[in-house]
């Protein structure tokens, strides 16, 4: 237990150190009122963040240091451990599926004029996980283009329907008859 234990504090002190979460950072502006006094941060106080690494894929993630421990000493069923805050010797397998509202979608000049976020993730594996973290991490945007797929469903059934209503009614329509001219026994 000594052993582990030293090597769980050598994992600790060696891990890579990650930027902060958020975007307070020391002297930003935190509020503002509508009198123009503001408020800002002048000293911000963090364990701090490191990155741990996931020892069979070798997926990346960013912890804060108080709960590094607690991470650490996570074990899957067979005893192995989660994390390491070293990076495994693994292939790593990305995908290459793009987040909807990537800079290069197609459809990003009509998502610049809804207003959205670009997202530069772009290793999605398949397109559940991409619609996923569009759920997930997108709300507005999930919603919208949710709201405008059913607004276009709509549509295009009413289009049909109405095409549909066309065609009955023109097979419904008697057929106006024509004289035989072809010199017959009438003719």
């Amino acid at each position: 237990m000594v052993e582990q234990a030293q090597s769980m504090e050598e994992l600790m002190r060696d891990a890579e150190v990650a930027e902060e979460p958020g975007d307070i950072r020391q002297g930003s502006t935190v509020a503002s009122t509508s009198n123009g006094m503001t408020m800002t941060a002048s000293e911000l106080n963090s364990a701090g963040y490191v990155y741990v690494y996931d020892t069979q894929t070798g997926a990346r993630s960013t912890v804060n240091r108080n709960m590094l421990p607690g991470v650490l000493q996570k074990r899957r069923a067979n005893g192995s451990y989660f994390f390491s805050t070293k990076m495994p010797d693994v292939e790593i397998h990305r995908g290459t599926i793009k987040c909807v509202l990537h800079p290069d979608d197609e459809n990003r000049k009509k998502y610049d004029s809804y207003g959205f976020i670009t997202c530069n993730k772009s290793n999605f594996k398949t397109r559940l996980d991409r619609d996923r973290h569009l759920r997930t991490r997108h709300k507005r945007a999930f919603e919208t283009l949710q709201t405008e797929e059913a607004r276009e469903r709509q549509e295009a059934d009413r289009l049909e329907r109405q095409m549909l209503t066309k065609t009955l009614s023109e097979m419904n329509q008697p057929k106006p008859t024509t004289k035989n001219n072809t010199g017959g026994k009438d003719g």
